[in-house]
């Protein structure tokens, strides 16, 4: 039951992978429109949009970095084994999502939106197979934890069968009280 409330309070990787995807996809739109309305603003404005967009696009890469330090954290803590392929492709993948995020805040430093909307477009995408990855993964997962309680609750009854019929076949008395007790 502890467990159960520690679990409760540990955030879900899944949906905040969830809120980057939705998150960067929001910010790409923003560049992508920032770039094709560049040339009706004047020099002010569009260095206040891309100073706000870079802004916007470095405190979401944060976010991702720490979101990857959460997960690398959690299954260290863990000792996760099993699924330790999955999880290192997880952490790549989000890894890869950061680096195009970085170079998106590049980009908008250079005052080059459209390339920035562009790598922006590659985080979200990344995302995105991450968010789904992890999401297939999720059911395997409990299958196989299912799976491993099934096994163990037969092998408890198993066990079981045999120490009753043992008992049964024991003497009456002192030696058959010993042996009903191993």
């Amino acid at each position: 039951e502890d467990a159960k409330v520690g679990d409760q309070n540990q955030p879900d990787p899944l949906a905040e992978i969830r809120e980057l995807a939705r998150r960067q996809e929001a910010l790409s739109q923003q560049q992508r429109d920032l770039a094709n309305r560049r040339e009706q603003m004047n020099a002010e404005e569009l260095r206040r949009q891309l100073e706000r967009l870079t802004r916007d696009q470095e405190a979401l890469r944060k976010q991702a970095e720490d979101l990857n330090r959460q997960i690398q954290g959690t299954q260290n803590a863990s000792g996760a084994q099993g699924s330790s392929g999955s999880g290192s492709s997880a952490r790549q993948q989000l890894k890869d999502a950061t680096e195009q995020m970085r170079q998106a805040a590049g980009d908008l430093r250079n005052q080059d939106p459209k390339q920035a909307s562009a790598n922006g477009s590659k985080a979200g995408e990344q995302l995105r197979g991450l968010e789904q990855q992890l999401q297939r993964s999720s059911p395997d997962e409990r299958r196989r934890a299912m799976g491993d309680l099934q096994l163990e609750a037969r092998q408890l009854a198993d066990a079981q069968r045999r120490i009753g019929a043992d008992a049964s076949k024991t003497n009456p008395g002192a030696p058959g009280d010993d042996a009903r007790r191993r």
